[in-house]
Formats: C-alpha cells, sequence, structure tokens
C-alpha cells in the first residue's frame, strides 16, 4: 500500500514560531518528502494575512502553482473539513494515509504524523 502524507501549512510554517514562516514550511516540506513521495501541503487560505508582508506574495505563487492547496471559498466547515476529506479520499483509493496537522480531525482513516527537530534537522515520525 502505498502512502501519501497531508501536511498542515499552518502548523508547519508555524511551528514553535510566533509569526509564521514559508521558509520553514519549505524545510519541512523537504523532510517530509524524503520520507514520502507522495507528500500533499493543504493550507488555510488566511495563512497569507499571518506570514510577513514579504512572503504574501510568494504564498500566492505556491496556490497558484498548486505547491500548496487550499480549500476553496465557501467550503463547508473550512479547512478542517477540506483536509479530513482529501486524507478520506486518499483512503477511498487505497492510500495509507498520515497527516501532520494539529488540528482535531475526528475520527478517520488516518494516522497522525509528529514533527520534531532534533539536533537542529526537521524529523517527520509516522508511528
Amino acid at each position: 500500500m502505498s502512502k501519501i502524507l497531508f501536511v498542515d501549512a499552518g502548523l508547519a510554517a508555524g511551528w514553535r514560531r510566533a509569526e509564521p514562516d514559508l521558509d520553514q514550511l519549505d524545510e519541512v516540506v523537504a523532510a517530509a518528502r524524503e520520507l514520502v513521495d507522495d507528500t500533499v501541503v493543504l493550507a488555510d487560505a488566511s495563512l497569507k494575512w499571518s506570514l510577513p508582508e514579504s512572503q504574501q506574495e510568494r504564498f500566492e505563487e505556491y496556490r497558484g502553482t498548486a505547491a500548496v492547496l487550499c480549500a476553496p471559498g465557501g467550503t463547508k466547515g473550512g479547512h478542517h473539513a477540506f483536509l479530513a476529506t482529501a486524507a478520506r479520499a486518499a483512503a477511498a483509493k487505497g492510500k495509507d494515509v498520515w497527516v501532520l496537522s494539529a488540528l482535531d480531525l475526528g475520527e478517520g482513516p488516518w494516522r497522525t504524523a509528529l514533527l520534531r527537530r532534533p539536533d537542529g534537522h526537521w524529523s517527520i515520525e509516522l508511528q
């Protein structure tokens, strides 16, 4: 069974930071892709406004190139539901689904991945 990892951009960009940072998001995603080839980054579109102004255009570039996927405006349940629905759809296609997120997505056909930074290097644990 092939694995898929859904990364919540808000968690990855903001982990242990006062302000989210796209450079940190890029580092976490690179670490994720070393572990799981099929890595998908999902974000709440409002993340843009939490970023420093100098990174907001870059966030839009990520959205425009589908490097980061956001729930369409008006999605019932917003980002939470979008992430859970994507995970359920992947499981329905026979994928072994992992989610890297601090959100409470409720029960589902996924397991939670853990983000760590021992010795200054990003580590994602699939338990």
